[in-house]
């Protein structure tokens, strides 16, 4: 019998997973389930990881206009106005999939 894949990541209380996993992100679902909600995804995927609690993070709003800044990381670097240790291997595309503009 054949079983769904495993989240790679730990589950958190309270999560869409369509939040993360859409069509715009790195890891959207499969064409076949673009009719699911996150409540459905739980009843086959089982998390890997042991889940987390609290509430789910909200990604903060930029602070500013995206529009000719869509190179994120010319500002977020190590040197200048760094970002989260979770988010330091992250590329510029990535920032938009939770973050919006001002």
């Amino acid at each position: 019998m054949h079983r769904p894949p495993l989240m790679p990541h730990p589950l958190l209380n309270n999560m869409d997973c369509t939040a993360c996993h859409n069509p715009r992100s790195t890891v959207p679902i499969p064409a076949n389930h673009a009719l699911y909600t996150g409540a459905e995804c739980l009843r086959c995927h089982e998390a890997a990881l042991p889940s987390t609690p609290g509430p789910t993070p909200t990604p903060q709003p930029m602070a500013h206009p995206i529009e000719g800044r869509e190179t994120c990381s010319l500002c977020h670097a190590a040197d200048r106005l760094e970002l989260p240790a979770d988010h330091r291997a992250d590329t510029d595309e990535k920032c938009t999939e939770c973050h919006t503009g001002s």
